[in-house]
């Protein structure tokens, strides 16, 4: 509302929010649709959005967003979700190199229990910046395992998420959702269903205890990894 001193907060925003009350929808898709009805008092503030940042409409459709509603993911809108981010990295190769996120991982060799062999997990690394886009590879990373039902997966690419999300030197359009996108993350997808839980849980809890332990052995490999200047933190 800065530099519009004739119009007050909320009284001349009347259904700004209102759809996402009442539907859990944002307005902002509605309005920015090039047809449609649309609400011309609203409209106003989204026109303004515009005005200030014409690219502000692009963000509704990145992968980041579907990554992050707890709706399941089904294996064919997983593989169309990889595409479109992959899509998006391309068209950042224009960058120098110095400037690409890293694509080192983490390998994790464990035995999840007595019965199962040897195997081995990558994890997303992260970085000493991680931004965006980071987090959005980190979630799809853990909406694959999902989809597959890979439990110990899912949860060392949950933990991953949480550390992207509280990080403390994170870029800043991953910094400005911060704390929130934390608890977000927490409550969506930090509880998951044991089938047959009165057999089953005990032996899930162990195994998740081993993937944890497991990722205190965990090795970096990937480009960067051994240069001058690699931060092998997170």
């Amino acid at each position: 509302m800065k530099g519009l001193p004739g119009l007050v907060f909320p009284a001349d925003r009347p259904k700004l929010c209102d759809r996402m009350a009442s539907l859990g929808q944002p307005a902002v898709s509605k309005q920015l649709a090039p047809s449609g009805k649309k609400d011309l008092r609203t409209q106003r503030w989204f026109d303004r959005m515009v005005a200030l940042a014409p690219s502000s409409g692009q963000l509704l459709s990145l992968p980041i967003w579907r990554l992050l509603d707890p709706r399941p993911i089904d294996h064919v809108e997983w593989h169309d979700l990889a595409q479109e981010l992959g899509i998006i990295h391309l068209e950042q190769l224009g960058e120098p190199l110095t400037a690409m996120p890293p694509t080192a991982a983490w390998m994790i060799t464990m035995r999840a229990s007595a019965m199962e062999d040897e195997c081995e997990h990558f994890v997303n690394y992260l970085g000493h910046q991680p931004d965006r886009a980071v987090m959005t590879t980190v979630l799809l990373q853990l909406r694959r395992w999902e989809a597959l039902g890979n439990l110990i997966g899912y949860d060392l690419s949950l933990q991953q998420a949480l550390r992207a999300a509280s990080h403390p030197t994170a870029a800043l359009d991953l910094a400005v959702l911060q704390p929130r996108i934390e608890e977000y993350i927490v409550q969506c997808f930090g509880a998951v269903l044991v089938p047959h839980p009165e057999l089953n849980l005990d032996t899930q809890t162990e195994r998740i205890a081993a993937g944890r332990s497991s990722w205190e052995g965990r090795v970096l490999v990937g480009r960067g990894v051994g240069q001058p200047g690699f931060d092998a933190a997170v």
